[in-house]
């Protein structure tokens, strides 16, 4: 029978998890005396939580739930035993009125989240009974209710009841009170009562705690229905929740504390969870209540003195008509006696038959005594007399045939003689019972002659004399041999099966007793324990618990589960010092309602925790990665989204999940496009691929995806799976780098024809300023002359431009202030752009200093004043401002651009604007949108390429018919930053010299054309074609040259090695650069010095004498 309690324990065992520590009660401080109305043990664990609470939140107090039965409240109140009560509200209303408690808060009471603060009862029969389905079919059934006293189980049915003409006393054929509301619901089940009340939530929480099925109840009556607003099973009016109030001694401060501290306990505490409900309200109206028990006449309503006659005689009719009854009685007896005494004479008449009659009923009954003596005699059970003193008087044969003593020697043997010597105590218990007047039923063994023991089923009985007191027993006795055969071979069979489930569970189980004895383990608990055969065998759990308490990385996460009551089930986890984790449960080992022990169940869950943590590194990366993830089922219906799709899309977790990804669809794909991602990924195969998707907020997005479908363990596609990386601003920097390298490319080109294109034009000024020498005038020579230099200059520009477009031109950067330049610029801006416009400027409040080549910042200007002008034909507004600014990221539009402090210059028309797809070419050259003629298409392209090389951005804010904004950033500087010297003197020098010079120049063109403009001037001229022969000229000549007017770029040695090997002979000889090649091509070949000097080609003869004879004579060149 142990095997089989084990086996219910086991039972028990819900599936391993992790649960809560028990409850602990306080027992110091104030006291709150609580309605068991469930019994104490659920009390202090649905309220002792609250008390922890109390004693938490207000500072130098405790608190300590005293469970009360009903017979209890009202004495604990009297008696001041209790600081405050906690009762159904019939109690309060009683307390209130008899020892002035003051409620100070109305229970919230709970169920699927929602509050309410009011109850009633309910009244309920077994499903099954077909015959009771309103209350009038209660007349003649038999009730129960939990207490008189009590108003949710007793007085909101009563008044019910009443209501409909049913009156308890009278018309039930029994009311029964069971104490508890679970006993009432277990007596209505059992059948031990027709029907029975309880309060509203008693079904309801019974049933979620699995000690009952709703379906095997029906509710009366039959068509009663909750209150809409009422969630619980009702057959009642509804009356105020339960209040928690204070008795009248407790201090006021106190009572107002408790007050405000529960009524602001949090739904989720604990002590709410515990208490299911969700905290405290306000005190509410107990009217109702009041209303209930005037009507019921109970408590402080019940019926004294001022009850009406027919009220009373209503009430205790029983006793009024059973006095009257007793009145009439009397009255007749007295006139019995005058005839009495008339019939004397008749009565000695009818003695005298009687004894007649007697001595003929004494013939019967020995007549009866020798039938009944046969039936004993012959009976096949054990039958017999026994005397106060337990001899046995008399004794059936079956005595002998069972026994195999004599008749005769049993009798006046004592009963306790024939029993086993293990069951004599057993059997003298049940003699003691019968002597008090009470019958019984035992099974024992009785010694039989030459054999064992047999077992036999006893029934005895005392036998009573006409006064009602017990001379003596009679006894029966069955055997039951073969009974227990039986039993002990279903015992035997039902402990092997027994004993196989436990072997083959996959949990270890241990079962220890209260003496610490070792009662069973199974064969997996040794396992997983390591727990050797000798600590089994001496079956003390002490050097057990030690063992595993040393596995252990913390022994108190076992240590509590050992010391815990024996009634408290206790969940945990363990942690092994070796890795493994075991989740444990333990219950108490119940026997016969009596707990003997505690089972205890380990199931290793390491491979579930290791997977478990597996799968939170996994949501982790997933919810921190930058790149989307979508998880759908095989509908498309979107199921999981982490915060990068949040982000990305704008839409939140709780609006993406359940809808489709058509949610972000922009319609700028085709219907063929998705219809190809579908078959694709729903044949099992991934799509790859980029999409351009809406947002919330209407703005689309490129992604970049990788859908997969997703399968379980049988292959079948379960869900599918999108990767998706938002590219639009990597699609940004490409088309910026496309553009980039696009003027970077015409940049090169240009750069490229430089060098030819002015060695020609070089050639061709050069001796136009030969020619014209020659011509006088008047000569009309010297007019075609001039015209053909004209040309020869426009095409100098045009090279310009084109370099300062590809940023390759040459420029010399000084401190300036923007503001000042504008300033400067005036005049001639207000020339240019004409009279019918109107033209603003605002400068900036402080010094806009930039570091620039001024010629090339006023040619920026002005090409963006003219391009405005041309936009505004009818007149308009032109507005330029200076400001400075700060950039905190890399700047669109530059990539050499960095972040910092910058000055803008803005140029903002009222003109007729730009469409977008002019705005894409814009700053191309020779890109135009005016008529043939009327421009090259270079100012934009221009102002581009001198923005890029001073390391600045341009920026344009355009549509048709708003005008156009362009924003020009430069670098700004300090304002203290001096500005170099690189002025002249202003006098023209004179050009005629007798000095050497050496022209190294590998254009034979510009070098004979270097060598007439000089000896035309009075100059001895050396000439170099390429570096070496400019080296080896020099060593022949050195001590004779006086400057070396020097190409950057010849062949074999360039011009800077040319000037490295020179100045380490002559420091300080002169020498002037020319190149018809772009700065930058010489960025890695030479660095502008003080005493470095350039010329750039094409230039004028004048303009290279001049710098020629400034050189020579020590003045800046």
């Amino acid at each position: 029978m142990r095997l089989l309690t084990i086996f219910l324990g086991l039972l028990m065992l819900p599936a391993a998890s992790v649960g809560g520590n028990s409850e602990t009660v306080h027992c110091t401080g104030h006291r709150v005396g609580v309605l068991a109305k469930r019994g104490a043990e659920r009390c202090l664990e649905k309220w002792g939580p609250t008390a922890r609470y109390l004693s938490r939140e207000i500072p130098g107090h405790s608190f300590t739930i005293i469970p009360l039965d009903f017979e209890q409240i009202t004495p604990a109140t009297r008696a001041g035993d209790i600081d405050f009560v906690l009762a159904n509200s019939a109690f309060y209303v009683q307390l209130e009125a008899q020892y002035g408690v003051r409620r100070l808060v109305t229970l919230k009471n709970q169920l699927a989240d929602h509050a309410y603060t009011t109850f009633g009862g309910v009244i309920f029969c077994r499903a099954d009974r077909s015959d009771i389905n309103r209350l009038g079919d209660m007349r003649g059934k038999t009730f129960a209710a939990v207490k008189v006293s009590s108003f949710g189980g007793w007085h909101a049915a009563w008044r019910e009841l009443k209501a409909n003409g049913i009156e308890p006393e009278k018309d039930f054929s029994d009311l029964v009170f069971s104490g508890t509301h679970d006993g009432v619901v277990d007596m209505v089940l059992a059948g031990d009562v027709d029907a029975g009340t309880v309060r509203t939530d008693t079904l309801e929480r019974m049933a979620l705690e699995k000690l009952i099925d709703l379906n095997d109840l029906k509710i009366i009556p039959a068509t009663a229905k909750s209150d809409p607003n009422f969630p619980f099973l009702l057959s009642t009016r509804l009356y105020p929740e339960w209040p928690f109030a204070a008795l009248h001694q407790t201090p006021p401060s106190l009572a107002e504390s408790v007050a405000a501290v529960l009524l602001a306990i949090p739904a989720d505490d604990p002590a709410a969870e515990a208490a299911r409900s969700q905290g405290w309200t306000v005190p509410l109206n107990y009217q109702p209540v009041h209303d209930c028990a005037r009507e019921l006449g109970i408590g402080v309503y019940a019926r004294r003195s001022d009850i009406s006659l027919i009220e009373f005689m209503r009430m205790h009719w029983p006793w009024v008509g059973g006095s009257m009854m007793a009145f009439l009685s009397i009255v007749v007896i007295a006139g019995a006696f005058a005839r009495k005494n008339q019939t004397l004479l008749e009565v000695r008449r009818d003695l005298q038959e009687e004894l007649v009659q007697r001595q003929r009923a004494q013939i019967a009954l020995e007549n009866s005594e020798k039938r009944y003596r046969g039936l004993v005699e012959r009976a096949a059970d054990a039958i017999y007399l026994i005397d106060l003193e337990g001899n046995f008087l008399e004794v059936n044969e079956a005595v002998t045939r069972l026994t195999g003593f004599p008749q005769k020697g049993v009798i006046g043997q004592h009963f306790l003689l024939s029993f086993d010597p293990a069951d004599r105590t057993q059997a003298q218990e049940a003699f003691e019972i019968c002597l008090q007047g009470k019958s019984t039923e035992f099974d024992a063994r009785i010694q039989r002659r030459g054999t064992d023991s047999a077992w036999f089923s006893i029934g005895i009985q005392p036998i009573f004399d006409a006064g009602g007191d017990v001379v003596g027993v009679q006894g029966i006795s069955h055997d039951i041999a073969e009974r227990k055969r039986t039993e002990y071979r279903k015992h035997q069979e039902g402990e092997a099966y027994l004993r196989t489930i436990l072997e083959s569970t996959a949990d270890g189980i241990l079962v220890v007793n209260f003496e610490n004895r070792i009662m069973h383990t199974n064969s997996r608990f040794n396992e997983m324990w390591d727990i050797p055969a000798v600590v089994l065998s001496a079956g003390n759990s002490a050097p057990l618990y030690d063992l595993m308490l040393g596995q252990l990385e913390d022994p108190n996460s076992l240590q509590d589960c050992i010391e815990i009551p024996a009634q408290v089930e206790k969940r945990g986890v363990l942690h092994l010092k070796d890795g493994r984790v075991f989740e444990r449960f333990s219950c108490p080992l119940i026997f016969d309602e009596v707990i003997e022990g505690r089972v205890c169940s380990y199931r290793d869950v390491t491979a579930q925790q290791k997977a478990e943590k597996e799968r939170e590194r996994l949501l982790s990366a997933i919810e921190q990665a930058t790149e989307m993830i979508v998880i759908t089922d095989v509908t498309g219906a979107i199921e999981y989204v982490n915060p990068a799709f949040e982000s990305v899309t704008g839409f939140t977790k709780a609006e993406a999940i359940g809808q489709n990804p058509r949610i972000l669809n922009s319609h700028q794909h085709d219907p063929a496009f998705f219809a190809g991602l579908w078959a694709t990924i729903t044949s099992g195969k991934p799509w790859r691929g980029r999409i351009v998707n809406r947002s919330k907020n209407g703005s689309t997005f490129t992604e970049d995806a990788i859908i997969s479908p997703v399968r379980d363990e049988h292959g079948r596609i379960v869900h599918f799976v999108a990767v998706k990386r938002d590219v639009s601003h990597e699609i940004e920097l490409e088309d910026q780098l496309r553009q980039s390298q696009k003027m970077e490319a015409i940049g090169q080109l240009a750069g490229g024809i430089a060098h030819d294109f002015n060695n020609l034009l070089q050639v061709i000024d050069g001796h136009i300023d030969l020619l014209l020498a020659t011509l006088p005038h008047g000569s009309p020579n010297r007019e075609d002359a001039e015209t053909v230099r004209d040309a020869t200059e426009r095409a100098a520009n045009l090279t310009r431009q084109l370099l300062a477009f590809s940023r390759q031109q040459w420029i010399q950067p000084v401190d300036l202030d923007l503001n000042q330049l504008v300033g400067d610029l005036m005049k001639l801006l207000r020339r240019v752009i004409g009279a019918p416009i109107s033209l603003r400027v605002i400068p900036s409040p402080d010094p806009a200093i930039i570091h620039a080549d001024p010629s090339q910042i006023e040619q920026v200007l002005v090409n963006l004043c003219i391009n405005a002008r041309d936009a505004m034909p009818d007149g308009g507004t032109l507005t330029i401002e200076c400001g400075d600014v700060t950039v905190t990221g890399d700047p669109d539009g530059s990539p050499g651009a960095k972040a910092g402090p910058f000055v803008c210059l803005s140029v903002v028309d009222s003109g007729s604007g730009i469409d977008a797809e002019t705005l894409e070419h814009i700053f191309e050259p020779f890109f135009t949108t005016k008529e043939t003629g009327q421009g090259t298409g270079l100012g934009l392209a221009t102002v581009y390429g001198i923005v890029q090389q001073h390391q600045g951005v341009i920026e344009v804010d355009s549509q048709p018919g708003t005008g156009s904004a362009f924003k020009v950033f430069l670098p700004a500087v300090q304002p203290e930053r001096t500005e170099k010297d690189s002025g002249t003197d202003g006098l023209e020098p004179e050009l005629e010299g007798t000095e050497t010079i050496l022209v190294a120049e590998d254009e034979a063109a510009v070098r004979n054309l270097s060598r007439r403009i000089l000896e035309q001037y009075g100059y001895r001229v050396l000439l170099a074609s390429d570096g070496e022969e400019a080296l080896r000229v020099f060593e022949e000549h050195g001590d004779e040259i006086q400057l070396v007017l020097l190409d950057i770029v010849m062949p074999k040695i360039g011009g800077r090695e040319v000037m490295v090997r020179i100045r380490d002979s002559r420091a300080d000889l002169p020498i002037l650069f020319t190149t018809g090649y772009t700065q930058r091509a010489h960025s890695d070949d030479l660095t502008i010095e003080d005493d470095i000097f350039l010329l750039r080609k094409p230039y004028h003869s004048h303009e290279l004498l001049a710098r020629v004879r400034n050189l020579l004579d020590g003045r800046p060149a």
